[in-house]
């Protein structure tokens, strides 16, 4: 069973050692959803997808809840159809074979309502002149791996930096900025897409 370390990627895996992991965006094809998992005391629908580069199983466990019009498939996916599906992906063994499968912790699927990458993010500007404090912030961000954007370096506007959590306290990300530039944060939920090889923030 795993078992999650707060404000951090690490997780402890099945014999109870520390793995580190990074969110990923994998294409996966829908196969199936079910029902009649319980875990904690909860109700819980599972969705499962294929990984046909790794030639693995995939699956996000949601607890049930009252949004769910449909218990057998409860984003609306089409079988056998790719989707972009974002997360943690967390090793187990299946229990009759030793095949690997993956449950996806945090998951968020590109184009799927209330998974689409909705998340609170911590948006705050600096002074339009403060370009050598903007630029490393951005070198401190990127050496703790957080996903952020910056916008507006050296345009003559305030520039803006949209963060994510990144399994990170929100108190120590506000830590970084401090040693840098002291800040007005604002933490606003926002839609988050990670496609391709840069970060998208867009409105709700």
């Amino acid at each position: 069973m795993k078992r999650y370390i707060r404000s951090s990627k690490q997780f402890y895996d099945q014999e109870g050692n520390i793995i580190s992991l990074e969110r990923e965006t994998r294409t996966l094809t829908y196969d199936y959803s079910c029902t009649g998992d319980y875990y904690n005391g909860d109700y819980h629908i599972l969705v499962k997808f294929l990984d046909l580069t790794e030639k693995c199983k995939c699956y996000i466990s949601r607890i049930y809840d009252n949004t769910v019009l449909d218990e057998t498939n409860p984003y609306n996916l089409r079988k056998g159809q790719q989707y972009q599906v974002s997360g943690y992906f967390y090793p187990e063994k299946a229990f009759v074979t030793d095949e690997i499968r993956y449950r996806i912790i945090n998951p968020r699927i590109q184009g799927i309502k209330n998974t689409d990458g909705r998340e609170i993010v911590l948006t705050f500007t600096y002074p339009s002149d403060n370009v050598d404090e903007a630029n490393r912030l951005c070198d401190l961000f990127d050496e703790n791996n957080i996903e952020y954007k910056c916008y507006d370096i050296e345009s003559g506007y305030p520039i803006q930096f949209n963060v994510c959590r990144s399994g990170k306290s929100w108190n120590d990300i506000m830590k970084l900025i401090n040693s840098v530039k002291a800040a007005r944060y604002r933490q606003k939920k926002l839609f988050v897409d990670r496609t391709g090889d840069t970060i998208r923030f867009r409105d709700m």
